[in-house]
């Protein structure tokens, strides 16, 4: 397991093996071992500690896991390898906003844009928000209706893009 950012106040793991399931398992064992007995899953399929110490999640593709983890805030994240192969005009077509397609040209820069969405729906923890595929995205900020928004920083690791996700917290301005 290897420290491969911090960003804000979440910290972001990555395990590469032959076996990403194997991966995450020893990502989940180092980080949340003694927590075992209080990780419950929400209705939407997401895990998380009952005790709300400790936020996190994961994702995994082919040889790689990665780990988001933080103590004070939800996180969601995905990671996706950039050599895969996917049919991303097909995808955009029935997912996606068809401004999209005239924006991302290849299958590298889709992937980037899948993560970001993935990222968000796992950090909301509702697997079933199929409408935040179409939602823009402004300045790291993703704004999707009835829910608060989210900030997002995604960047490359290795042949890999990594995007964690968290929601936004407007800070009230006190008088003085």
């Amino acid at each position: 397991m290897k420290l491969v950012k911090t960003w804000k106040n979440i910290k972001i793991y990555v395990n590469t093996n032959a076996d990403s399931i194997k991966a995450g398992q020893e990502l989940m064992n180092a980080y949340v071992s003694k927590n075992k007995k209080d990780i419950k899953i929400n209705s939407f399929g997401k895990p998380y500690l009952a005790n709300n110490r400790l936020y996190f999640n994961i994702s995994h593709t082919k040889d790689y896991a990665c780990l988001a983890v933080s103590s004070c805030e939800e996180v969601g994240v995905d990671i996706e390898r950039c050599d895969r192969q996917v049919d991303y005009r097909t995808i955009m077509l029935s997912r996606f906003n068809i401004q999209y397609l005239n924006r991302i040209g290849n299958s590298v820069a889709f992937i980037k844009e899948w993560t970001i969405r993935e990222s968000a729906i796992k950090c909301y923890g509702d697997l079933t928000l199929n409408s935040i595929y179409g939602v823009e995205t402004y300045r790291n900020i993703l704004k999707c209706d009835g829910k608060p928004d989210l900030e997002y920083h995604v960047f490359r690791y290795e042949n890999t893009y990594i995007c964690v996700t968290r929601k936004l917290v407007e800070h009230k301005k006190t008088k003085k």
